[in-house]
């Protein structure tokens, strides 16, 4: 038969204001204490939760003034709380606690009883409360071992399904990822009706250095070919801009055409006449005609008289200079492209060795260049 409580001693105490000694019979499994309000009930009941755990949880339901410790409105009344005294016997040993400014103090006895006390509240909850919740409200009173190791086993049965699940989800996943890298490869031996996971077995069998070796190849590959595009790119850009020079160029040749109809034909290949005699009678003044050189000639005024004619023909010179500067742009993308083409055409050698090593070198870059 598991120990019970034996007696109670109270002094000092709540409503105890003469000392109490309560003695219990031993072979009653449950004891009911009963009486009038006011009577003690609630006293003796504080007296076992304070001497066996040490709390007094029942002050959570009092209501003082601010400002208050409610540890001070423990003793009886007239007394203090070096007169607070309780002691419980239980089995073999007897147990007590004493009151001061930090609580309740315990006894060192060794094998305490643990005392649980179900209040008011906590039934009021239990009977609102939904099924789930009334449990957590009287669980620390049940004593169900069995319940709390089944509660263990499903638990842990449920991490380890969850861990199969994620294991298998993971698992599900690589094999996605590999069946996917194996048709990026090709799907090698389908012939043979061999599988992704076949395949892999085969690839793992490889020495890491030759996949190492293999890897430096592709990265070289790689770089080779995003070096072609972005030359191929580069081509396609200067093309365009080309193109829109050249129909630039066109649009100031026919600007200088209709010039040269209203002016009259020849205009334009007369007033470049005269820019380039300016220019030559500006750098190299002679005094004999540079074209029959038997006529003497004042270069100065000669120059001066060339600008004469120059300014009132002002409207074609502007389109020829036009024309100048279109051709000049038209000249300097096609010298451009030539060079990005000659360096495309490079690159696409090298890159032709590097994918081809064992191939003689072909002659089609090179008909590209003549071509060209």
């Amino acid at each position: 038969m598991p120990d019970r409580i034996k007696q109670l001693k109270i002094d000092g105490f709540r409503g105890a204001t003469q000392p109490l000694d309560l003695k219990f019979d031993e072979n009653k499994p449950v004891v009911l204490i009963f009486g009038e309000n006011g009577s003690g009930k609630s006293t003796i009941v504080d007296a076992i939760e304070s001497v066996g755990a040490g709390t007094t949880a029942f002050l959570n339901d009092w209501r003082l003034g601010q400002g208050k410790r409610k540890e001070g409105y423990i003793p009886a009344f007239g007394k203090d709380l070096a007169d607070v005294d309780i002691s419980m016997g239980f089995g073999p040993n007897i147990y007590s606690a004493i009151l001061n400014n930090r609580g309740i103090q315990l006894c060192n006895t060794e094998d305490r009883p643990t005392t649980k006390v179900l209040r008011r509240k906590s039934l009021q909850a239990f009977m609102n409360a939904d099924p789930a919740q009334r449990y957590r409200e009287v669980a620390a009173f049940l004593d169900i071992p069995q319940i709390e190791i089944a509660e263990a086993s499903l638990r842990e049965a449920l991490k380890n399904v969850q861990k199969q699940c994620e294991t298998s989800l993971a698992y599900s996943q690589a094999k996605e990822s590999l069946h996917g890298l194996w048709e990026a490869e090709g799907s090698p031996g389908l012939e043979e009706e061999h599988d992704a996971e076949s395949w892999s077995r085969q690839q793992s069998m490889i020495p890491t250095e030759q996949l190492q070796d293999d890897l430096e190849k592709l990265k070289i590959s790689v770089k080779h070919c995003e070096n072609l595009i972005a030359k191929k790119n580069a081509i396609i850009t200067i093309e365009q801009q080309l193109a829109q020079a050249e129909e630039i160029r066109v649009e100031k040749e026919k600007q200088l055409s209709a010039i040269e109809l209203s002016d009259g034909e020849g205009s334009a290949e007369l007033i470049k006449l005269l820019l380039d005699a300016k220019t030559y009678l500006t750098k190299s003044p002679d005094t004999l005609c540079p074209v029959c050189e038997k006529t003497t000639i004042d270069s100065a005024e000669l120059v001066q008289r060339l600008g004469q004619r120059i300014d009132s023909m002002e409207s074609l010179k502007q389109a020829s200079d036009a024309i100048s500067r279109a051709n000049k742009t038209v000249r300097n993308y096609q010298d451009h492209l030539d060079q990005v083409m000659d360096s495309f055409l490079d690159d696409a050698q090298i890159a032709q060795q590097h994918f081809y090593p064992a191939t003689p070198e072909t002659e089609n870059i090179e008909q590209l260049r003549l071509i060209r």
